[in-house]
């Protein structure tokens, strides 16, 4: 499969990937992967791939199995689910035993896989979620002990860190192809994690509308701020910004290096990558 976005460097600069760490997004719509020098913690290669959406598994597997990049050794491997069905858990109300129960109450049960669950400290909550077992066993048939992350966890993380930039009423998205990621909080309290599908502009505003309703947010003075494979000339930011005051880009982390050649692409483009490699 060709890839949709690439960044390679030119031959003579390739890195060696032993000395590398690799980080990869994996969703039942997109491949996302990134490498990054570990001597100046700089991205040198992207690439993001579209899955068939009516074959979407055998997508994945022929991207994970034939790309140049992935067979290559690696001094880490981080894997970052975005699979919809995640939930964060209250410390006090996390047990173990029950994670199934739970996931199937609030999720349903149609869609059996493996479940995992990650402890996020900062935020008092355990992030419990599942991923479709032919995914899981495809991942360590290719990688041995990849650590294992969730796209929501690694959002609550990002804003953990930037909380000098979080506003008192603020919602992160992630913009996707057809989906979306939604963060939600309030006076320093997380209100919600959640991926949704949508079609039209007026979709994410209903969502939005919806959200600032159910949690009493001030259409005036929530924070919104978006990032992902969304351009800021769109008629779905557009629409935002007509309902809601404070709509802005997000920027890139400061703290990684990035190859010239991501400055080819919008900061926010593929910034839950970014976030993803600084995750632990």
């Amino acid at each position: 499969m060709k890839a949709s976005f690439q960044i390679h460097p030119a031959p003579e600069q390739l890195p060696d990937t032993s000395e590398c760490h690799l980080v990869l997004e994996v969703s039942p719509d997109y491949l996302l992967a990134g490498i990054i020098d570990a001597a100046d913690k700089r991205f040198c290669v992207l690439e993001y791939f579209r899955l068939e959406p009516h074959d979407a598994l055998n997508s994945f597997k022929t991207v994970l199995f034939n790309n140049q990049w992935f067979s290559k050794p690696f001094q880490s491997v981080k894997i970052v689910y975005n699979f919809p069905e995640s939930l964060m858990i209250p410390a006090a109300l996390h047990r173990e035993d029950n994670l199934e129960d739970t996931l199937n109450l609030v999720c349903g049960d149609a869609n059996p896989g493996e479940i995992f669950s990650r402890p996020i400290s900062s935020w008092d909550v355990c992030n419990v979620y599942r991923v479709p077992v032919v995914y899981t066993a495809a991942i360590r048939a290719h990688f041995v002990h990849p650590e294992l992350f969730h796209l929501h966890g690694v959002l609550l993380k990002k804003l953990e860190a930037e909380k000098d930039r979080v506003a008192d009423e603020h919602i992160y998205l992630v913009f996707y192809e057809r989906k979306l990621v939604a963060v939600c909080i309030r006076e320093g309290r997380l209100l919600l994690t959640q991926t949704y599908a949508y079609e039209t502009a007026d979709d994410v505003n209903y969502l939005l509308l919806n959200i600032s309703s159910r949690f009493g947010l001030n259409r005036e003075q929530v924070k919104i701020t978006v990032s992902g494979l969304l351009d800021d000339q769109s008629a779905v930011y557009s629409e935002m910004r007509k309902y809601f005051l404070d709509v802005h880009m997000d920027v890139r982390p400061e703290s990684l290096g990035y190859s010239e050649g991501f400055n080819e692409y919008p900061p926010h483009f593929f910034n839950s990558l970014y976030w993803s490699a600084l995750c632990e």
